[in-house]
């Protein structure tokens, strides 16, 4: 039943729609607080919605049309915005949130998913930043992509067969088992950090 729903166009435009909704109150919350942001509710929810138009109306030639002029917007209101608070944020969640608005013609469920997961990530910035700047150590940061690069990155490359005349000795095998002892370890000191020692 969803996925028949999901099918039609209007049903597709609204979710494009909800995703910029959704981007743009936690930007509009962000301006209410006094941070730094050009673009509130009002410009997400258009801009994923000239996504979702522009998807709709055929050919990478629209797309890419409204996308430079998204990214020209998103540019000049960073040069001619408050220059006490540098940060892009704001503007690459706009021309994010126009791809989202475009991706949802295709794959709504998807674009739906990546724009929660978007409006999450602005959300929690405080405790993101809080997190990196004063619960992780270099140490521990340096581990964390040691590992996300041995499961994500070599495993995947690593071929899965036999490498030796007896068919005995299979690396694929041995790297997974590598992978899984440091993710064992990887857990556990998350749990002492967040446990203490008992």
């Amino acid at each position: 039943m969803l996925s028949e729903l999901l099918e039609r166009t209007d049903i597709r435009l609204a979710t494009s729609l909800v995703i910029g909704l959704l981007v743009g109150a936690e930007r509009q919350q962000r301006m209410a607080e006094g941070g730094h942001a050009s673009a509130g509710i009002r410009t997400f929810a258009l801009t994923a919605l000239l996504g979702g138009v522009a998807a709709l109306l055929g050919g990478w030639a629209p797309l890419a049309l409204f996308g430079v002029a998204v990214g020209g917007m998103a540019i000049a209101a960073y040069v001619l915005g408050d220059r006490s608070d540098p940060g892009l944020t704001t503007e690459i969640a706009l021309v994010l949130t126009y791809a989202i608005g475009a991706l949802a013609m295709h794959d709504p469920q998807l674009a739906l998913g990546i724009g929660i997961v978007v409006a999450l990530v602005l959300a929690f910035r405080t405790r993101i930043h809080g997190f990196v700047r004063d619960t992780m150590s270099p140490t521990e940061l340096r581990d964390a992509l040691l590992f996300a690069a041995a499961a994500l990155v070599a495993l995947p490359m690593i071929p899965d067969g036999p490498i030796d005349p007896l068919g005995a000795l299979n690396l694929f095998v041995l790297w997974r088992l590598a992978v899984v002892m440091m993710g064992v370890t990887l857990a556990a000191h998350v749990a002492r950090r967040l446990l203490g020692a008992r």
